[in-house]
């Protein structure tokens, strides 16, 4: 049983976006609205007014690496490129990891590779060494979106022309996983499932099988849904309620009947500490500040 306990912590004091948790849960990295949306790292447990900015461009789409020690992030202020900054170096010490537009990007759990979104290749997928400017190549062969490796470093799935597909890190054995008009796929930390948006049946939640090609999908959710994202335990999802004002629901995986609303207002972009504790969200009635709820499971 899930009991909201705190609903009303506000994180930071300005409209923010993008909040990434880093591994060892203490700190956020998000883009400061109000500041050219810049990247600004803060404590996870401080509502004061202590925070950082690690970049002095504007910034978007920034991954932790698995050392914790590195942002990656798209550098709006030099087309879009990839750049990779210590976290806790404030000065003007990066790196351009790539040397064209790229966004979404994705590392893989060995810390060698990056996949990304090519804009100068038609919005291919690419495959990047973090260290060596010279490897590269295109790992899909038309536009791709929405990259997610599998946590077996195996796999990507992503979206391209609106239906999932998964292929192999390599670029081989692609395979189509639902039929057409999906988005925003999630996989179950068991590596057994993805939740995605179906856009075909007014923008309601969706299972399917990874390894599933046929036409084997389950509805979980009843109400147009946006924003999904998976607890630890596999168990629940957390999603904006399009159909509820937007407030964040949670709702078992595997129970058709059961749902709760967690928020009282319109809340964006949840993201679940790896403790399971909080859940850090967008209030959209507030200024869009990050709020941080905590759960009682």
């Amino acid at each position: 049983m899930w009991l909201c306990l705190i609903i009303n912590t506000a994180i930071t004091n300005l409209s923010s976006s993008s909040p990434t948790i880093t591994p060892d849960w203490n700190y956020i990295i998000y883009r400061n609205l109000w500041d050219w949306s810049k990247l600004y790292m803060k404590s996870i447990n401080d509502t004061s007014s202590n925070w950082i900015a690690i970049t002095n461009v504007s910034s978007n789409y920034s991954v932790i690496t698995p050392d914790w020690n590195y942002v990656i992030y798209s550098n709006i202020s030099d087309w879009s490129k990839l750049y990779m900054k210590s976290i806790n170096d404030t000065s003007s010490n990066w790196t351009a990891i790539t040397s064209v537009s790229s966004n979404y990007p994705k590392i893989t759990p060995d810390w060698n590779y990056i996949i990304y979104n090519n804009w100068a290749d038609s919005w291919k997928l690419y495959k990047k060494q973090l260290v060596d400017s010279s490897d590269w190549f295109a790992i899909t062969s038309a536009s791709s979106t929405e990259p997610i490796i599998t946590p077996d470093w195996n796999n990507v799935i992503f979206k391209m022309w609106s239906i999932l597909y998964k292929i192999s890190i390599n670029g081989s054995n692609l395979i189509s996983i639902t039929s057409s008009n999906w988005s925003t796929p999630k996989i179950t930390p068991d590596w057994n499932y993805i939740v995605y948006i179906n856009w075909s049946d007014w923008n309601k939640l969706y299972k399917k099988s990874i390894n599933d090609t046929s036409s084997n999908w389950t509805a979980i959710t009843s109400v147009n849904s946006s924003e999904p994202t998976i607890t630890p335990d596999w168990n629940y999802v957390i999603y904006s309620n399009i159909s509820d004002w937007s407030k964040l629901y949670k709702k078992s995986i595997n129970d058709s009947s059961n749902w709760t609303a967690i928020t009282s207002m319109a809340s964006y972009f949840p993201s679940i500490t790896p403790d399971w504790n909080y859940i850090i969200f967008r209030n959209q009635g507030d200024s869009w500040k990050l709020y941080k709820l905590f759960i009682n499971y």
